[in-house]
């Protein structure tokens, strides 16, 4: 494995992508890291060569961080649905014990005037008495509340931490994963569509084709002299080709001569040999073999 990072960090990128663009549009500071990162690895790769291939960059960088946030949210919708859930029943347990606290302060009125309208010693130290002992029922009764609604905290607390009930709370998670679920697919498409960019911007038709004229093997035209073997051998075929030609046109030896009178056909092709077959004259020698060689 290797011991150096796939992608290098270079600060001169980030400074020259924020002073064309500007900051981010990020919420977090490591959500900020992450796009730094992210930027850095696809400048890397994609080497951009001119302030268009800048731009679909810095685009490709913004929606890779995007797809990454949408992930991680639908990750934990189903986690957040059942902390909700569990939140709102600890909500409604705080404001049932003020509720009660409320009206027990309410009942005692410890914090009404300590004295009478006559000005009786003693009978204002009975009242203070009183109001000592309504204090301390009312402070006993404040603390049962506490520690009720706080036993009841705890147990929400435990359920909270629980294993998610996923059938229980399916109707309130559903819709918000569908949601982004749209959501990815738009950014997967914006994704696709700014590589198609950068692809059909660096390597267009016209480079295409003259890499394609570039592949293309350059030669000349030249005649090729045949050997004489070869020449032979056509010379002997043409001359087969030329006695088989002339073969076919001389004419017929046997149509110079008439059918003989006692030879008769008849439509349907027979011959009738009543008639005795007249003496044929023999066929003329040629020249050469009318010339004998003297003994």
């Amino acid at each position: 494995m290797s011991k150096h990072p796939i992608v290098k960090f270079d600060p001169t990128v980030l400074a020259k992508f924020a002073d064309w663009f500007g900051a981010p549009a990020v919420l977090t500071n490591e959500e900020l890291q992450i796009y730094k990162n992210m930027l850095c690895g696809v400048y890397n790769d994609v080497k951009p060569q001119g302030f268009i291939e800048f731009t679909l960059v810095e685009d490709l960088a913004y929606n890779l961080l995007r797809r990454l946030q949408l992930r991680g949210r639908k990750a934990n919708v189903r986690r957040q649905v059942h902390n909700e859930k569990f939140e709102r029943q600890e909500r409604e347990l705080v404001q049932d014990g003020e509720r009660r606290k409320q009206e027990v302060r309410r009942l005692y009125d410890v914090h009404g005037p300590t004295t009478r309208h006559r000005r009786d010693p003693l009978t204002d130290t009975k009242f203070a008495v009183e109001l000592e002992v309504n204090e301390a029922k009312m402070n006993k009764q404040l603390a049962e509340i506490d520690a009720e609604t706080n036993e009841k905290l705890a147990k929400v607390q435990k359920a909270k931490e629980a294993p998610i009930d996923e059938v229980a709370c399916f109707d309130q998670w559903i819709d918000k994963e569908e949601r982004i679920d749209e959501q990815l697919a738009e950014v997967d498409r914006n994704i696709r569509i700014t590589l198609k960019l950068l692809d059909e911007h660096r390597t267009g038709l016209g480079q295409r084709l003259r890499q394609v004229a570039d592949e293309i093997v350059d030669g000349e035209f030249a005649e090729v002299v045949a050997p004489a073997r070869e020449e032979a051998a056509d010379g002997a075929e043409s001359a087969g080709s030329t006695k088989t030609s002339t073969t076919l046109t001389e004419p017929s030896i046997v149509a110079e001569f008439p059918l003989p009178a006692s030879v008769k056909t008849n439509g349907g092709g027979l011959t009738n040999l009543d008639t005795p077959a007249a003496s044929v004259p023999p066929p003329r020698s040629s020249p050469a073999e009318q010339q004998e060689p003297k003994e």
